[in-house]
C-alpha cells in the first residue's frame, strides 16, 4: 500500500509539473526560459538526479563486492551525464575551457557532448540508450520470458515498468514541438531531459531498495 501511495505520489506530482509547464509555455514564456535557461533550476535538478544515480550504482557495486560489472556500468554512464550536464563543474568553479575543447567544442565549454562531429549526432544517440534502457528493457522483462531469464542470469539491473509513462512524458516534451510545429523549442527539450533523469533516480533507488531486500532474505 505505501509503495502504491509513494507511485501515486510521483505520478501527481509530475503530472501537475507538466501542466503547469505547459501552462507557463503558452502564458509565461519568461518564467520558462528562467527556469529551463543555461544552469538553471532544471539543469541543475538534471544533473543532481544522474550524480545521486551514479553515487547509489556505485555504492550497491562496492557493496555486491565490486562483481557486478552492469551496475558499474550504470554508474560509470549516470556520473558521465550528470558531469556533462553542468560541463563537470565548469561555470560553478570558474574553470577556464582548455584550449583544444575551445577549438572544437561548439558552445566552447568543457564537455565531450558539444564537441563538433559528436554534437550532431548526441540526441539521437541519447535516444537510442534511453529507448533500451527505460522503454525496451523494462518492457521484455515483463512479457518476453527469455529476456527475463537472461537479465536475471547476467545480473542486469533492469529498471521498473512503472517508471514507463515518465519516460513516455519526457519523449512527449521533446517530441510534440517536431511533430505538430516541425520545430526544436529548447525549453521544452529542457523538461524531458529533467523528467528523464528523474528516471534513471527512481532506477537507482528502486535497485538499491531490491538489493537490501535481497540481502536481507539472505540472512
Amino acid at each position: 500500500m505505501n509503495s502504491m501511495r509513494w507511485k501515486a505520489g510521483v505520478y501527481t506530482t509530475l503530472l501537475v509539473f507538466a501542466l503547469w509547464s505547459i501552462y507557463l509555455y503558452f502564458y509565461n514564456q519568461p518564467l520558462l526560459t528562467w527556469i529551463t535557461r543555461e544552469d538553471s533550476v532544471s539543469e541543475s535538478l538534471s544533473a543532481i538526479c544522474y550524480l545521486l544515480a551514479a553515487c547509489l550504482f556505485f555504492v550497491e557495486w562496492v557493496r555486491g563486492g565490486f562483481r557486478n560489472i552492469f551496475v558499474l556500468g550504470y554508474a560509470l554512464l549516470f556520473l558521465v551525464v550528470g558531469g556533462e550536464e553542468i560541463s563537470w563543474g565548469q561555470r560553478i568553479f570558474g574553470l577556464q575551457t582548455p584550449a583544444t575543447l575551445m577549438e572544437h567544442n561548439v558552445q566552447q565549454e568543457t564537455n565531450l557532448h558539444n564537441i563538433d562531429g559528436i554534437h550532431q549526432h548526441v540526441r539521437i544517440i541519447g535516444l537510442l540508450v534511453v529507448l533500451t534502457i527505460a522503454v525496451l528493457m523494462p518492457l521484455t522483462q515483463q512479457w518476453m520470458g527469455s529476456f527475463r531469464k537472461l537479465y536475471s542470469h547476467l545480473k542486469i539491473p533492469v529498471i521498473p515498468l512503472w517508471t514507463l509513462p515518465i519516460t513516455i512524458l519526457a519523449f512527449l516534451f521533446m517530441a510534440v514541438p517536431r511533430v505538430l510545429w516541425n520545430e526544436t523549442v529548447f525549453t521544452l527539450d529542457e523538461l524531458g531531459e529533467l523528467y528523464l533523469s528523474l528516471v534513471f533516480l527512481i532506477f537507482a533507488i528502486a535497485f538499491r531498495g531490491k538489493s537490501r531486500s535481497f540481502a536481507s532474505c539472505q540472512r
